[in-house]
């Protein structure tokens, strides 16, 4: 069992922030857990989006009738809201923000986890606001914002 996926990771890059700035999350979940995920509000020009995925393949999620490991979940492809179901005994769902901008090659590329980039997290009972930011120090955290409530 790999732990380091059992934990939230935050951005060193942000020490000097007043808040922690997450680079990678991972909830708790209970046996079957349902939640919903809804998109909040995108700030960016560039695409946005987030990825979810069972910690050490400990189950399988399930959203829309399509199951899998792990998915990403584009705003601009999914409705503002999504019902998930986590088909585990328990475990610990891995989140994520990613984004796509120019690569040097001139395409449009997926990236996450950058140097710069991040979330803060808003937490009020189980609901988990997400406030995202890209890939640069100085930027708002409002380029992606999303939910995960958990029923």
């Amino acid at each position: 069992m790999n732990r380091s996926l059992k934990n939230r990771i935050l951005n060193i890059q942000f020490s000097d922030c007043e808040e922690e700035i997450i680079k990678r999350d991972a909830l708790k979940i209970s046996q079957n857990q349902h939640m919903k995920l809804r998109f909040v509000s995108a700030e960016a020009p560039n695409r946005q989006g987030v990825f979810l995925a069972m910690a050490d393949g400990e189950g399988e999620l399930l959203i829309n009738g399509i199951s899998g490991k792990s998915f990403i979940l584009w705003k601009d492809e999914c409705t503002d809201e999504l019902e998930i179901e986590c088909r585990c005994d328990e475990g610990f769902l891995i989140i994520y923000n990613v984004f796509e901008k120019k690569s040097w090659t001139g395409k449009n590329e997926m990236y996450s986890q950058t140097d710069f980039s991040g979330m803060i997290l808003e937490q009020k009972g189980k609901i988990y606001r997400y406030h995202c930011n890209n890939a640069t120090k100085d930027s708002s955290f409002d380029k992606l914002v999303f939910e995960v409530e958990l029923a």
